[in-house]
């Protein structure tokens, strides 16, 4: 009895000792995609990342990106209004002193902001308010272009400012180019192909630490961050991390558009590449292009959607932009 107890015994614990391995595979295979440390030192930034098992058998990462010296776009920051239309009128006065010397404008701020005109000549009167009308729209849309924003209308007809996303990741993919090469290393370098490509580049943006970045008003896109902030800060919301995802996109398959898919309170991406059986697709322009949730915190994989997402597509409630310049690029599509 005594052999067969401890025979039992240490069958007991072979049968335990398998049992805790199974389980610990099991947790480090369901372990999620995350970005186990960053760190910056300058402008290079240091990244070890957890990719899922699915991508290099799931085997941390250690790499280093270095951002340029120099970009053109600077800081982006949110509109605000009356900065902007003191700014706004400032260099309207300016001009109109200029265009019109021999008349005199004086600004008034009371019952709402407008410029008066005394001109010796009364018959020009009607000329320089003509005149001061096109010029104040000018001026705006200078205004607008500095700033990196542009007046959209949605799908549900209001009207107002986002930034001017094709401009910043038309610029942002060249600047970012040595970035795109470096996260292109950890796809296998050239002989990726686009899927693979795209499938590490958004498990990078994915596991850049989400925040919302809303203003104390709440306002929509108040909080957005050019692509090299994001980089920089390493965080993001929704529509600042899906436009990192398409400038680096960008860089490395110009040849595949994209289109940013806004849903309320959120942004996603839609691309111009073939899905996989059961991939989640948005058809535009009469072909199916695939989603991908560049958001996180969850790594969803190419073609799968969060749940809200999903329903608000499948509900036809977002609205399409476009990612790249073009003559319309002010107005949505569906």
């Amino acid at each position: 009895m005594a052999a067969g107890l401890s025979r039992n015994r240490h069958g007991g614990l072979a049968a335990l000792a398998l049992w805790l391995l199974a389980a610990l595979l099991t947790v480090q295979a369901a372990t999620p995609a995350r970005q186990l440390a960053f760190r910056r030192d300058g402008l290079t930034l240091h990244y070890r990342l957890q990719p899922p098992a699915a991508l290099a058998g799931g085997a941390i990462q250690s790499f280093s990106l270095a951002l340029p010296a120099q970009t053109l776009l600077g800081t982006f920051r949110p509109w605000q209004p009356d900065a902007a239309r003191r700014v706004l009128y400032t260099r309207l006065l300016q001009a109109a002193g200029k265009q019109w010397p021999e008349a005199r404008f004086h600004l008034q701020t009371t019952p709402e902001w407008s410029i008066a005109i005394h001109d010796p000549d009364g018959k020009r009167l009607p000329e320089i308010q003509s005149w001061l009308g096109a010029e104040q729209q000018r001026q705006f849309a200078t205004l607008l272009k500095e700033s990196y924003l542009q007046q959209q209308q949605d799908a549900w007809g209001q009207s107002g400012l986002l930034p001017d996303y094709p401009r910043i990741i038309e610029e942002s993919s060249s600047e970012l180019g040595d970035v795109a090469e470096a996260l292109l290393q950890l796809a296998g370098g050239e002989q990726a192909d686009p899927r693979t490509r795209l499938q590490w580049l958004l498990l990078f943006v994915q596991t850049i630490p989400y925040h919302a970045l809303q203003s104390a008003d709440g306002q929509r896109g108040s909080g957005f961050l050019l692509p090299r902030q994001v980089l920089l800060e390493n965080r993001g919301d929704c529509d600042s991390k899906s436009v990192l995802l398409a400038s680096l996109w960008r860089y490395l398959q110009p040849e595949i558009p994209t289109r940013l898919v806004v849903i309320p309170d959120h942004a996603l991406l839609a691309l111009a590449l073939p899905a996989a059986p059961g991939e989640e697709t948005l058809t535009l322009e009469a072909q199916p292009w695939l989603l991908v949730e560049p958001t996180g915190p969850s790594a969803l994989p190419l073609g799968q959607l969060g749940e809200e997402s999903r329903l608000f597509i499948k509900t036809g409630r977002y609205t399409t932009l476009p990612t790249q310049p073009t003559e319309t690029n002010s107005m949505p599509s569906r």
